[in-house]
């Protein structure tokens, strides 16, 4: 009865927002501290999830890059081949081009 009775009071008159104020700043710490298990399990494994999905990340960027060193060896030998070949055909180089990385909005 007195916790319903003080419930009613403090929120009709408002006489124990200081008293509330000052043991939420006393319970604070206490509540942190009771919550930081569940905190760190949480931030645990997100950490995981992070590092397994950065591994994964890393294993397709380095199958890509092997592809496109194989594919810079293919052009390059390529471009030997070509070079070769307007030699013996007695052909000028061809013109070289400048090239500039753009994205299409």
């Amino acid at each position: 009865m007195l916790s319903l009775l003080l419930l009613f009071v403090d929120a009709r008159y408002r006489y124990l927002e200081s008293t509330r104020s000052a043991l939420s700043i006393l319970v604070s710490p206490i509540q942190r501290l009771a919550t930081m298990p569940g905190v760190l399990w949480q931030q645990a494994g997100e950490f995981f999830v992070t590092q397994r999905s950065l591994v994964k990340e890393s294993d397709a960027l380095r199958l890509l890059h092997q592809h496109d060193a194989a594919q810079l060896l293919q052009l390059q030998a390529l471009q030997l081949e070509n070079r070769q070949l307007r030699n013996l055909a007695m052909l000028p180089p061809r013109a070289t081009f400048s090239t500039q990385i753009a994205e299409v909005i």
